[in-house]
């Protein structure tokens, strides 16, 4: 801090003591060092050979703000973009695309893992169902969400309508048997299952239907959650090699919010590509899924390790990735008296990093991310506010 004296006449020498010691400086101010507590220093005045006594006291006052509160666990807003059905086998449709979630958690520190998938393998024979749709896994401490889109219908062995859609949730798990199918994913990391595809005459027209509401599932402590409904695929006989009906996937079923406190019902993603008619069998994967984190961090990018340092911003993970999210420490800002028009600088220890604000809520924003901030000149005392 920088103290000021004053004086009609003669020179004023500045002291740590009321009496003896050694002089720190003379005239009209003195800086003092770095100060962690209010200080008291002294002046005297020297004229012509005289000096007054006793010394004056003067007063650098430091007073310090309550710390800033350690934060435990920090809001993050997520989306969860389920990926497009698989395309059905010879003709049969594509599911419905995954669930599109939406919400908030309040996440501790630690490091949690965000799985991109791609859907499973085609199907090789008309026998066999058609692949699951693509899975989006966005990884949390409690509860586990995962949400995939649908699996493309199949026509079955004996060529008669129907055939089973690809669940949600979980590569490896198919839907149930016709429009009515769905499959709850394996309980270990409470996945969910999209609805069953549609059926589909032989020789009639393509037609799709909407996938069911996919089973539900109580964690507990948690929300109940809901998955993305498979899409309904119809098969149509072909009209020739590489030719005839190609069912278009329907819509995914309807979610439910997937927080109590956070998220409004939202529809299913698109239906996946229309699978292969013809002489050759072709069952189509789901698209992958996106998962966007809005955190409290930086830096952006995509995968890897992410450490919170303060700020807004949006990740978006197209593969698979880890963030590590790491609470900051504990802030302490000392209050700073200066004397005189002129300015202060406040500073936080290193390993912090402060947003000041020129109010308690809303206010501008005068530095965002910074160790210091130094005001302009000021004529009266002034508070500033500091978020980490």
């Amino acid at each position: 801090a920088t103290l000021q004296a004053a004086t009609a006449a003669g020179t004023i020498n500045w002291y740590a003591a009321l009496t003896g010691g050694a002089s720190l400086g003379t005239g009209t101010s003195y800086t003092t060092p770095s100060i962690a507590a209010t200080t008291t220093y002294y002046v005297d005045v020297t004229n012509n050979g005289c000096t007054s006594s006793p010394r004056t006291s003067v007063v650098a006052t430091v007073n310090s703000l309550p710390q800033a509160a350690s934060i435990t666990g920090t809001t993050v807003d997520y989306l969860v973009v389920g990926g497009g059905g698989g395309g059905g086998q010879e003709g049969g449709g594509g599911g419905g695309g995954g669930q599109v979630i939406t919400g908030s958690v309040s996440l501790l520190s630690g490091s949690f893992a965000v799985t991109i998938g791609n859907g499973g393998a085609g199907a090789t024979t008309i026998s066999t169902a058609a692949a699951n749709g693509g899975t989006t896994t966005l990884s949390l401490p409690t509860p586990v969400v995962s949400i995939g889109g649908g699996g493309g219908g199949s026509k079955n062995a004996q060529g008669a309508s129907g055939g089973n859609g690809g669940g949600g949730g979980h590569p490896g798990f198919s839907g149930g048997a016709g429009a009515a199918g769905g499959f709850a994913g394996g309980t270990a990391n409470n996945e969910i299952g999209g609805g069953g595809a549609g059926a589909g005459a032989v020789g009639t027209s393509a037609s799709n239907s909407n996938g069911g509401i996919g089973v539900s599932s109580s964690i507990s402590g948690s929300a109940t959650f809901y998955g993305g409904g498979g899409g309904g695929g119809s098969w149509q006989v072909g009209i020739g090699p590489g030719q005839g009906g190609q069912g278009g996937g329907g819509s995914g079923g309807t979610a439910s919010s997937p927080l109590a406190t956070s998220g409004a019902a939202n529809t299913g993603g698109g239906g996946g590509g229309s699978g292969n008619s013809g002489s050759t069998p072709v069952a189509k994967n789901g698209g992958s899924g996106i998962v966007i984190v809005r955190y409290l961090g930086s830096p952006s990018g995509t995968g890897g390790t992410i450490t919170q340092v303060g700020g807004y911003t949006i990740h978006t993970f197209n593969s698979n990735g880890t963030f590590a999210f790491n609470n900051p420490s504990t802030a302490v800002v000392p209050n700073v008296t200066v004397c005189g028009l002129t300015s202060a600088t406040g500073t936080v220890a290193a390993g912090s990093t402060l947003d000041w604000y020129d109010a308690p809520t809303n206010g501008n924003l005068l530095s965002q991310g910074t160790l210091t901030y130094t005001t302009p000149a000021l004529a009266s005392t002034t508070t500033y506010y500091v978020a980490v």
